[in-house]
Parts: C-alpha cells; sequence; structure tokens
C-alpha cells in the first residue's frame, strides 16, 4: 500500500484561503502532465514574462502547466530550490476536498514522487500564488522533514510566493499576503522576520532540518 501525506491544500471561502493537510481529490476530468519529462519550456531569467496579463483567466490546461515549469525554472535558479524527483500534475476545472471550500490546488506526496493538482480558470495572480505555494511543498516533500510543525511549513511556502510576486513587481498582492489576519499572514510574517534576522541562506538550511 502506497503510503500519501497531503502536504499543502489551497482552499477559497469569502476571500480568505484556508491551510490544511487534508486530501483533496479532482471532481473534473484532468490534464496530466509528468515533470520534468513534459517539461519542454527554456527558463531565462530575463525573459520571466513580466508583460502578461495578470487579471486575465487562464483557460489552458498546457497553459497552467507551462506557468508551473517557468515557476519551478525559477525557484531552481533564484531561491535555489531544486526539486530532482518525478511529479505529476494534474490542472483540472474543479477539485473536492473534505472542507466545503472550493480547493484551488494540492501537493501529495509519495514514495514514486507526488502529485500536484491545480485548478485551470484561475486569474494570472491567483495562479502565481497557488503554483509557487504548491511547489515550494514539492521541494519540501524531498529536502525537509515529513513531520514539520505548520507554521514553519507554510510559512515558508508564503515565502516562496511572495518571493516570486516580488520578482514580478506585483506590489498589490505581495500587500496583501503580507497583511493578511489569518494563519497564513502570521506564518509568512514569522519566515520573513527570520530571513530578516538571520538571511536567505540561514532560513533554508533550517527550514530544510527544523521540525
Amino acid at each position: 500500500m502506497r503510503a500519501k501525506v497531503c502536504l499543502g491544500l489551497f482552499l477559497w471561502c469569502g476571500g480568505i484561503d484556508l491551510v490544511g493537510r487534508s486530501h483533496a481529490e479532482p471532481s473534473s476530468p484532468c490534464s496530466v502532465f509528468q515533470f520534468p519529462g513534459d517539461h519542454e519550456f527554456d527558463f531565462d531569467v530575463g525573459l520571466f514574462p513580466l508583460d502578461l496579463n495578470y487579471d486575465e483567466s487562464i483557460e489552458s490546461p498546457t497553459e497552467v502547466f507551462r506557468w508551473v515549469s517557468v515557476i519551478a525554472d525559477w525557484m531552481k535558479i533564484e531561491l535555489d530550490l531544486k526539486v530532482s524527483k518525478p511529479v505529476e500534475i494534474r490542472v483540472c476545472r474543479n477539485m473536492e476536498s473534505e472542507n466545503a471550500s472550493p480547493t484551488l490546488g494540492a501537493f501529495v506526496n509519495s514514495a514514486s514522487g507526488g502529485v500536484m493538482t491545480l485548478r485551470y480558470g484561475l486569474t494570472g495572480r491567483r495562479l502565481l500564488q497557488v503554483a509557487a505555494h504548491e511547489w515550494v511543498h514539492v521541494w519540501q516533500s524531498e529536502n525537509c522533514p515529513e513531520d514539520q510543525r505548520l507554521l514553519i511549513h507554510e510559512g515558508f511556502a508564503q515565502w516562496g510566493a511572495v518571493e516570486l510576486l516580488k520578482r514580478l513587481a506585483l506590489s498589490e498582492d505581495i500587500e496583501t499576503l503580507r497583511n493578511r489576519e489569518d494563519f497564513y499572514g502570521d506564518a509568512y510574517r514569522w519566515v520573513a522576520e527570520f530571513e530578516e534576522n538571520e538571511g536567505r541562506r540561514a532560513l533554508i538550511e533550517y527550514v530544510r532540518t527544523e521540525r
């Protein structure tokens, strides 16, 4: 029997993202991609798609996967968050979870690599945040203790999303994430304060080992 651990779950409820480690399943047919097997998009830091309209909905599963691939490459190059294991990327219209709120994204770890599931039809700015957050969970599944405290685990995933938003100069979205009055906001501010006091390299090493 293959054990599964859900390491990240984005839910949407009245304008608030909720966090959990419960299981989520697609409720509609999914397009399935293999990373890095289907990764055909060459990435250049100087050519990051800054000119996209981030308020438009991304309706193509292939385009969602392209965005995930670009984010994965950017995190490897700019944040030193390299993922070596194979990951299945499922892109679906809808997802179900144990929570009544709609799910935007999830990552489930497994011995064979893991499955990252994302919804298509999200706006570009929301897809960026969800995909970046979940991709950090992919990295964590390969590099961090499995029973890590939720504050560190989710705070670092939010930190990764904020770093991407900084690169894209999406200042309103950055301020929204920084100032959230919920668990995500508290967790992010804890991680950001650690980085400010100790530096980025120390933060990443701490996240690699701390439970």
